[in-house]
This record gives structure tokens, sequence and C-alpha cells, in this order.
């Protein structure tokens, strides 16, 4: 609060979305990723992390850093609750930047 006015600083999105892995990823990686082993073709749902943005009026009040830990802190509270496995960043496709983290082997 600035001013006495709720100013948004910065912002992200979180939901589900369902993965279809290639053909040719590797049974191993596949019970990684999922966990169960399922056979190609098969479909997981993993957390997604859709959106992330900053307000460019407050940019130096938070950094991308604690932008990303803020939403992997609200999909951990989703996690105690009802599970899961993965989260997923998706960037625009000219960066090619997708990663997992696993929420099972998270270390805090």
């Amino acid at each position: 609060m600035i001013d006495g006015k709720i100013n948004i600083i910065a912002y992200f999105t979180v939901s589900n979305k369902a993965l279809n892995p290639r053909d040719e990823i590797s049974k191993n990686v596949r019970k990684h990723l999922d966990g169960l082993g399922n056979k190609r073709g098969s479909t997981f749902v993993v957390y997604l992390i859709g959106q992330l943005g900053k307000n460019d009026t407050y940019r130096s009040e938070i950094d991308g850093n604690e932008l990303v830990a803020r939403a992997i802190a609200t999909i951990k509270e989703a996690y105690e609750i009802v599970g899961g496995r993965c989260i997923l960043i998706e960037c625009q496709n000219r960066v090619r930047l997708l990663f997992f983290v696993m929420l099972s082997t998270s270390q805090e």
C-alpha cells in the first residue's frame, strides 16, 4: 500500500495443465515425471505458471526471482492439499525455456 492506495507491483497466474509427452521420451524419463511409469501416450497433470509480470512503476520493489518464488510458494500450498508432482513454466517460443521443479524432491 502506497499513499493509502493498493498498488499491484507484480502478478502471476497458476493453473493446471494436462501434458501429453512426446513418444520419443524414454520410459525412465516418463516415470520420473509422472511418478507412475505410465505407457507412451498417457497424459498427466502439472501445475502451470502461465504468466509472470511486473509493474514498471514499481520495478525495484520485487525482482523476477522473488516473483517466481512467490508463485512456487502458492503452488506448494495447493500441493499440501491436493498433491501434485511438477511445475511447468511456459515461456514464449523464441526463448525456448521450459523447466520442471519436482515438488516431491524439494528440500525446504
